[in-house]
């Protein structure tokens, strides 16, 4: 069976930005891993959206700050509606 991909967005600029980290986790852990495609996304306290290797690495910090490439998302693409910059 084709795995469903999901899109988990997390952080930002909220006073709740580690609350957010937090639960971004615990939903990513109740996700069936034979059943879903998790690509986690962070987003700074600053803004920048972060893409999915070090949205990960913002997971296992507790804090989704910094990051050396920002991620774009292209609404109504079919292929590639991530765009790392």
């Amino acid at each position: 069976m084709k795995k469903i991909k999901v899109a988990v967005v997390f952080g930002g600029r909220s006073g709740e930005h580690e609350v957010s980290i937090m639960s971004a986790r615990s939903i990513i852990k109740g996700l069936k891993p034979d059943r879903y495609e998790v690509i986690p996304i962070a987003i700074t306290r600053d803004g920048l959206w972060l893409p999915p290797a070090e949205a990960q690495s913002a997971l296992e910090s507790g804090v989704a700050d910094g990051g050396t490439t920002s991620l774009a998302i292209c609404p109504g693409a079919a292929v590639g509606s991530l765009v790392q910059g």
